[in-house]
Protein backbone atom coordinates (compact mmCIF):
# COMPACT_ATOMS: atom_id res chain seq x y z
CA UNK A 1 0.00 0.00 0.00
CA UNK A 2 2.71 2.28 -0.40
CA UNK A 3 3.01 3.44 -4.22
CA UNK A 4 -0.56 2.73 -6.69
CA UNK A 5 -0.34 3.45 -10.39
CA UNK A 6 -3.22 4.57 -12.50
CA UNK A 7 -3.98 4.30 -16.25
CA UNK A 8 -7.42 6.48 -17.14
CA UNK A 9 -8.46 5.70 -21.19
CA UNK A 10 -10.58 8.16 -22.79
CA UNK A 11 -12.15 7.65 -26.09
CA UNK A 12 -11.30 10.90 -28.60
CA UNK A 13 -14.92 11.74 -29.45
CA UNK A 14 -15.55 11.69 -25.09
CA UNK A 15 -12.64 14.15 -24.53
CA UNK A 16 -12.99 17.38 -23.27
CA UNK A 17 -15.83 16.74 -21.12
CA UNK A 18 -14.38 16.36 -17.77
CA UNK A 19 -14.46 12.61 -18.16
CA UNK A 20 -10.45 11.95 -17.14
CA UNK A 21 -10.49 14.96 -14.38
CA UNK A 22 -13.78 12.99 -12.58
CA UNK A 23 -11.96 9.45 -13.11
CA UNK A 24 -8.60 10.46 -11.88
CA UNK A 25 -10.30 12.59 -8.98
CA UNK A 26 -12.16 9.79 -8.00
CA UNK A 27 -9.11 7.10 -8.00
CA UNK A 28 -6.92 9.91 -6.44
CA UNK A 29 -9.48 9.75 -3.28
CA UNK A 30 -10.11 6.08 -3.03
CA UNK A 31 -6.44 5.18 -3.07
CA UNK A 32 -5.63 8.26 -0.36
CA UNK A 33 -8.97 6.81 1.55
CA UNK A 34 -6.87 3.00 1.47
CA UNK A 35 -4.03 4.48 2.73
CA UNK A 36 -1.72 4.47 -0.47
CA UNK A 37 1.03 6.79 -0.17
CA UNK A 38 1.54 7.81 -3.69
CA UNK A 39 0.23 7.42 -6.80
CA UNK A 40 1.80 7.32 -10.28
CA UNK A 41 0.89 7.52 -13.75
CA UNK A 42 3.27 7.77 -16.72
CA UNK A 43 2.51 9.81 -19.72
CA UNK A 44 3.83 9.95 -23.15
CA UNK A 45 5.69 13.24 -23.50
CA UNK A 46 3.51 14.15 -26.57
CA UNK A 47 0.16 13.71 -24.31
CA UNK A 48 0.34 17.55 -22.96
CA UNK A 49 -3.35 17.20 -21.86
CA UNK A 50 -3.05 14.55 -19.53
CA UNK A 51 -0.14 16.18 -17.88
CA UNK A 52 -1.60 19.09 -17.73
CA UNK A 53 -4.63 17.58 -16.21
CA UNK A 54 -1.93 15.75 -13.55
CA UNK A 55 -0.31 18.71 -12.62
CA UNK A 56 -3.30 20.91 -12.10
CA UNK A 57 -4.83 17.95 -9.60
CA UNK A 58 -1.32 18.49 -7.45
CA UNK A 59 1.03 15.77 -9.19
CA UNK A 60 4.30 16.36 -10.00
CA UNK A 61 6.00 15.41 -13.29
CA UNK A 62 9.93 14.14 -13.91
CA UNK A 63 11.51 11.92 -16.64
CA UNK A 64 11.57 8.10 -16.68
CA UNK A 65 14.71 7.29 -16.26
CA UNK A 66 14.76 4.61 -18.69
CA UNK A 67 12.94 6.47 -21.26
CA UNK A 68 12.93 10.27 -21.95
CA UNK A 69 9.76 9.50 -23.80
CA UNK A 70 8.09 9.19 -21.74
CA UNK A 71 6.95 11.48 -18.06
CA UNK A 72 6.44 10.19 -14.88
CA UNK A 73 3.71 12.10 -12.55
CA UNK A 74 3.06 11.37 -9.07
CA UNK A 75 1.13 12.56 -6.39
CA UNK A 76 2.13 12.38 -2.39
CA UNK A 77 -0.53 11.82 0.45
CA UNK A 78 -0.07 12.98 3.85
CA UNK A 79 -0.14 10.27 6.75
Amino acid sequence: FDTAEVAIAIRRDCKGRGIGWTLLDHVARAAKARGIKRLQSIESRDNHAAIELEREMGFSARECPDDPSLVLLEIRFDG
